[in-house]
């Protein structure tokens, strides 16, 4: 008995400091509905009008003040400024533990998000944050509070593949005698999974593979660049992802050393990103 009432006050305590007020914290629950989505309704009945259709792994959050009816659970299902409300029946519902639901609502009153998401059924600390703007996604293991892999408009809306993966795209040219005539999108897949150690990381995989050139003609790019003292052009940009993918690991420096002109700023930091993506393909999950 004194052994439960010293982990009930420990537990208190935990929700307290991470929330950072001693008001009562939202209840959050994931949708975990077989058929891959939840029919939210303006009534806790399956006679009641259709409101919406939620996917599964989505975060829906139970407010203190809000009502539960019997086996319906009267949510909020979108971000707390859009206020869209409905009943959801719990069978259809996972409840989010006590004090990762602290840190859920730690980062959503931060951030102003938009929508959470459950990264995967199996990997109950990992979830998607969406801002209001619809162009940032961030991957967070609540339970090492920091951030796995971050999405923003210079790498495009990372999308969530519902399951165990998310992908976004940046572009590279695979045309080896016409660069220009052969813009393509590279498509870099990040996969999770768990270290023995219980951190995450993600194991990437890029989709087609980047073209690369001889070792030489690398480093003759990454020579010619290093001394170069004027802003980068795109083209010298996609020399140095080349020279990368090709095995000279310093184009990754020189490229995030050179100033830039502000037109050019979100093709560094797409070419960036997809020389990250680059190097994790190469790593292999433990098994």
């Amino acid at each position: 008995m004194k052994k439960s009432l010293l982990v009930c006050i420990a537990l208190l305590g935990t929700i307290n400091s991470v929330f950072g007020q001693t008001e009562p914290v939202p209840s959050y629950f994931i949708v975990t509905d077989p058929d891959g989505y939840v029919n939210v309704r303006d009534e806790p009945s399956n006679t009641g009008w259709i409101r919406e259709a939620v996917r599964s792994l989505s975060v829906v959050e139970l407010d203190p003040a809000d009502e539960v009816a019997d086996d319906w659970i009267y949510c909020r299902y979108r971000g707390r400024a859009y206020g869209d409300f409905g009943y959801i029946h719990r069978s259809r519902l996972t409840p989010v533990d006590p004090v990762t639901a602290a840190l859920i609502a730690k980062y959503a009153e931060s951030e102003s998000y938009y929508e959470v998401y459950a990264f995967s059924a199996e990997m109950p600390g990992l979830f998607l944050f969406r801002t209001f703007d619809d162009s940032d996604m961030t991957v967070r293991d609540l339970t090492c509070d920091e951030i796995l892999f971050s999405g923003d408009q210079m790498t495009n809306f990372p999308h969530p593949v519902w399951g165990d993966t998310i992908s976004f795209y940046c572009l590279y040219f695979a045309n080896v005698t016409d660069p220009q005539s052969c813009l393509r999108p590279l498509f870099a897949h990040y996969k999770p999974y768990r270290k023995p150690d219980g951190s995450y990381d993600f194991y990437t995989e890029l989709l087609p593979a980047p073209r690369t050139v001889f070792r030489e003609e690398a480093r003759r790019i990454v020579n010619r660049l290093r001394e170069q003292s004027s802003y980068p052009s795109y083209w010298d940009i996609i020399d140095l992802f080349t020279a990368y993918c090709s095995g000279e690991v310093e184009a990754y420096d020189i490229l995030l050393g050179k100033p830039c002109d502000a037109a050019l700023c979100t093709e560094i930091g797409t070419m960036l990103s997809a020389m990250d993506a680059w190097r994790r393909s190469k790593l292999k999950p433990l098994p």
